[in-house]
Order: C-alpha cells, then sequence, then structure tokens
C-alpha cells in the first residue's frame, strides 16, 4: 500500500472536506423554510465533530458541544475558521506527525488512543456519512440535495 503524501492527499482531502461543506449549506440555503430541521442539525455535528478532533490532535482543552445548533451564517464562519485551523496543522504536519499517537475520551467517556492518520480519515468518512443522511432528507422534503461527490469536486477542479 503506498503511504499518504502530505503534501499533496492530505491537502486534498482537507480541500475537499471544505468544499463539500460548503456546497451542503448552499443547499440548505436554498432549501430556506423547506429544510427538514434534522438536516441543519447534522450539518452542525459534522462540523463540532472537525472541531472536536482538532482540538484532540493539537492538545486544545476546551469543551466542543457535538451538536450545536448554530444558524446557517454561523455554520458558514465555522467552516472557515475550521479550514484555516486544518491548513495550518496540515502544513506544520511531517511523515512522523501522521503515527503520533492521540490519547482521548470519547463522547461516552471511553479511553482511547488513536493515530493521527486514523483520525484524519474517520473526520473525512464522519462528514461523508452524515452529508448523505443530509441528502436523504432534503430529497424527501423534494428539495434539492448538494452533489458532493470527491470525483464531482475534482472534475470542477475544486480541489
Amino acid at each position: 500500500m503506498v503511504a499518504m503524501t502530505l503534501d499533496v492527499d492530505l491537502a486534498r482531502l482537507f480541500a475537499y472536506e471544505f468544499w463539500a461543506d460548503r456546497e451542503v449549506l448552499a443547499a440548505l440555503r436554498a432549501a430556506g423554510e423547506r429544510t427538514p430541521p434534522r438536516a441543519p442539525a447534522i450539518m452542525n455535528h459534522i462540523l463540532a465533530a472537525a472541531h472536536l478532533w482538532l482540538t484532540r490532535m493539537t492538545g486544545e482543552k476546551i469543551k466542543v458541544d457535538v451538536w450545536p445548533a448554530l444558524s446557517i451564517e454561523q455554520m458558514a464562519h465555522r467552516i472557515d475558521s475550521l479550514e484555516s485551523a486544518w491548513r495550518k496543522w496540515i502544513a506544520s504536519a511531517d511523515a512522523a506527525s501522521l503515527d503520533q499517537k492521540i490519547a482521548y475520551i470519547n463522547s461516552l467517556g471511553e479511553s482511547w488512543t488513536s493515530t493521527a492518520r486514523e483520525i484524519l480519515t474517520h473526520i473525512i468518512i464522519h462528514a461523508g456519512y452524515h452529508r448523505g443522511q443530509i441528502a436523504i432528507l432534503l430529497g424527501q422534503a423534494g428539495q434539492k440535495p448538494a452533489y458532493t461527490d470527491f470525483i464531482h469536486a475534482a472534475r470542477q477542479k475544486k480541489v
């Protein structure tokens, strides 16, 4: 198996992550009052989880609510700040950083240790899973879901 390179793959995946988040926000804005209430809640969770994992990776000791109730505009600002912070982390990382073990306590109060590589992979997959839930909710409400497939972003030269 080929190792992930920090300069291309990781930066590209996180560029995709925040592009996709913005696409979902655009779909939520477009749906307006027809947005299913659970959809913004799930989007808030995606962003809160990315923030929580960032604090675990950086050792920042703050409490992060994993189900906040931010407005669309507040979520847009959160995406901007998260993207900036993750870009900074990625820029400062080296190959050894990916294998660094991160100890943390999950939302159930359980102690775990994961490598940075596992955490970074989880962030991308976790968000994709939840963006799929939002797409289903919007579709069921007769609204147009965001098209957030990675290949779509690549073909559009967004990542």
